[in-house]
């Protein structure tokens, strides 16, 4: 696991220096640097080693030397690719670095190898001989790649911090801000700043470095809409699937650890592990005197299998106290939890790599979100907006079909709050177009897949742990198991009673204690924090507003009226309006926090 950079510019040498230097927390034990002497180019990386302790620095090259790769995570078919490559006469120089892996394989075959590779990563290869940058990302977007386009250079990073550092000023993008006033996050192909872009999840961005004008292709090499027909699933089979993804997510030259929250998905991480003789350190945050179904779920197991546990028992103080470094590791404004922050805090130092169970939920149908649309009259209002002609669904319409997506703000609220009409529609338009192929039931499927899971879960993941020096790796996510899942038909996969009802049917037998649990508990702090040791700093955001540092907005009486809901300590609120103060509270704190970059 690493941060990498790459800069095309005349000062390219003191550039990629200071992005790497930014990035160490990325990966604390080597750095690397590719210096072009033809053009302007330079490329490094700092490294967390995990695999390949002694042979896997970087950059690495191709055999004849045309290529040079920096990369970021981990390949987990590599052995197999890597044997597939020795038998046509690939001549490796390291004994078994998946980043060499990847350099071979384009090399010999093409960008087209890139859909061969099962795991989580970012790369940029370097074409030394045609002068070209290959920028990959993998299939659901687990690892970040930003890259900032100016006066024809190109400067690209793991992180936006450390662009923002580089650069100093970027404008923030009304687009973004909506979608994230909206929907808690921001699209995966785009940043807060308008600028500043990330290489989307599933493709390749190549970039020539022409000296007068950067010619970019960008392609897609995957997407959930083409993973092939439906098949005839079997409990056996999925059992099968998930074991082997399991497997080759624990391969790992240090030991692994597990965030074991005591639901479904970790526990059955946890079962696989056990199964294969790998016995995890655990850690858990415990909230509410830990009485909940996934506490007593994970005591359970515990005990049974004599786990060692580190249970981090929750304090808004732990929070508040690391609340700079929380909203600075983000580098971008975040709406969800952040409690998962202590497990990385506890475990730095002690742990480089940890699993968890993210992505579950969001394969097998735990949000329920489509529940909605099971009653005969919004399926008939669907059918009826589908037959006229492939005219867009107007956003009248598509508002009234989010009640199935966190919906934090309205289409009227932002109206109200921001200055600029237009791009508060585009955000709503993205969404929609993203979704219109899909039907009802399989929309909020696609949303939690394609929206909420890279842009607000995976993305808060990467950055707290790596922020700590933690790889966090997520097996539910190992693209194969993905492909299988979707090819199964969603009603198939849930249930309106029973909303993991193919993952619980395939485990009953074999982890009899899920039987205890419900619906997902997960993590709700944000009300406490924002009620209590927060409500100072959240006042004191909202109390003087200065327009030109927030050109965004075009009228406060939203955020206001928030304000006076905290300052008046009115906690008899909707959950929205819950959501709305946290929500306005982390974008302030994360304005005032770039203040200082």
């Amino acid at each position: 696991m690493c941060g990498i950079a790459v800069c095309f510019s005349p000062n390219h040498l003191s550039e990629i220096s200071d992005l790497v230097g930014d990035l160490h927390h990325r990966g604390p034990d080597d750095e690397g640097f590719f210096h072009s002497h033809d053009v302007n180019f330079s490329m490094g990386m700092r490294r967390l080693s995990i695999q390949d302790l002694e042979g896997g620095h970087q950059p690495i090259f191709s055999q004849n030397n045309d290529y040079v790769i920096v990369f970021n995570g981990e390949i987990f078919n590599a052995d197999q690719l890597r044997s597939e490559l020795l038998n046509i006469g690939y001549l490796f120089r390291t004994e078994h670095s998946d980043t060499e892996v990847i350099v071979a394989g384009i090399s010999l075959y093409g960008i087209d190898f890139v859909q061969r590779l099962n795991g989580m990563f970012s790369a940029a290869i370097y074409n030394i001989r045609d002068k070209k940058i290959i920028l990959i990302r993998d299939q659901l977007g687990i690892k970040p790649l930003y890259y900032k386009i100016y006066n024809n250079n190109i400067a690209i990073s793991s992180e936006i911090n450390s662009l923002i550092r580089l650069f100093q000023t970027s404008d923030i993008s009304q687009i973004s801000t909506a979608h994230f006033l909206s929907f808690g996050h921001i699209q995966n192909s785009d940043s807060i700043y308008s600028d500043i872009k990330q290489v989307s999840p599933g493709s390749i961005m190549i970039i020539d470095l022409d000296e007068n004008h950067l010619k970019i292709e960008k392609k897609s090499y995957w997407s959930p809409y083409k993973t092939g027909n439906k098949i005839t699933f079997n409990n056996e089979e999925l059992y099968a699937q998930i074991n082997s993804a399991v497997d080759r997510w624990s391969i790992s030259d240090v030991p692994i650890s597990l965030s074991l929250s005591g639901g479904t998905d970790s526990s059955i991480i946890l079962h696989h592990l056990l199964k294969q003789g790998k016995k995890p350190e655990c850690y858990s945050v415990i909230f509410n005197n830990g009485d909940s179904p996934e506490d007593t779920n994970r005591k359970y197991l515990v005990n049974q299998y004599n786990l060692n546990i580190n249970e981090i028992v929750y304090d808004d103080s732990r929070l508040v106290d690391d609340i700079e470094n929380i909203i600075y590791s983000l580098g971008e404004p975040y709406s969800g939890s952040i409690a998962s922050w202590l497990i990385y805090k506890s475990a730095v130092h002690k742990e480089k790599v940890m699993l968890s169970g993210t992505g579950g939920d969001e394969l097998f149908g735990n949000y329920s979100k489509w529940r909605y649309f099971s009653k005969p009259a919004t399926l008939l209002l669907d059918k009826l907006k589908r037959i006229k002609n492939g005219n867009p669904i107007h956003y009248k319409y598509f508002k009234n079909s989010y009640k199935y997506f966190p919906n934090i703000f309205t289409l009227e609220d932002l109206l109200g709050l921001m200055s600029n009409e237009n791009e508060v529609n585009k955000s709503w338009g993205i969404m929609e177009r993203n979704l219109r192929k899909e039907n009802l039931f399989t929309r909020p499927s696609f949303y939690d897949l394609l929206g909420q899971l890279t842009s607000e879960f995976l993305f808060m993941s990467d950055r707290f742990s790596m922020h700590n020096s933690i790889e966090l790796r997520t097996p539910l996510l190992d693209i194969s198991l993905v492909d299988y899942v979707l090819k199964i038909p969603y009603k198939d996969r849930s249930r309106f009673r029973n909303p993991k009802k193919l993952l619980i049917d395939t485990y009953k037998d074999k982890i009899p204690s899920l039987k205890i649990l419900n619906n997902k508990q997960g993590f709700s702090h944000q009300n406490s924090l924002i009620f209590g040791p927060l409500k100072e700093y959240f006042l004191d955001l909202t109390s003087d507003f200065d327009k030109a540092c927030f050109p965004i907005f075009d009228s406060f009486n939203i955020i206001e009226s928030l304000r006076n809901i905290v300052l008046n300590n009115e906690t008899n609120i909707s959950s929205q309006k819950y959501n709305q103060i946290w929500t306005i509270f982390m974008f302030l704190a994360w304005c005032e926090k770039q203040k200082k970059l």
